[in-house]
């Protein structure tokens, strides 16, 4: 609509039906964040330092990567995302409190490729 245009959209109401809840991990160690991969599988962290990678379907979770952290108060994995290249970058970023430095909040970028993470890709 262009500002001033007397016709207004009406709003669409809020329909649940229209979604479908569904449980992929049953137990999980304080979650934190997930992203949704391109193929539609999840990535998602672990305040305890774990990167956890979740097939679409349900079929497997596994530990891909594991950051050292520090974890107190409420500190430890705190933040991914991913790049808006990450198709064919494969970028990724994780905040976190390192275990060898407790009073510092690192931002990092990795790499995903074939389903992994080197922890020698970190970029600081």
């Amino acid at each position: 609509l262009l500002a001033g245009d007397a016709t207004e959209a009406a709003e669409e109401p809020f329909d649940t039906g229209r979604f479908e809840k569904r449980t992929l991990v049953a137990r999980c160690d304080d979650p934190m964040q997930l992203a949704v991969l391109p193929d539609g599988d999840l990535l998602f962290i672990e305040r305890t330092g774990s990167v956890r990678h979740c097939r679409s379907d349900g079929s497997e979770l596994r530990t891909v990567f594991r950051v050292p952290v520090a974890v107190f108060g409420e500190v430890g994995l705190l933040g991914l995302a991913i790049a808006p290249d990450f198709a064919t970058s494969g970028h990724l970023y994780l905040s976190y409190c390192p275990a060898d430095e407790p009073s510092t909040i690192r931002l990092s970028r990795f790499v995903w490729s074939s389903g992994t993470i080197d922890p020698a890709d970190e970029i600081k």
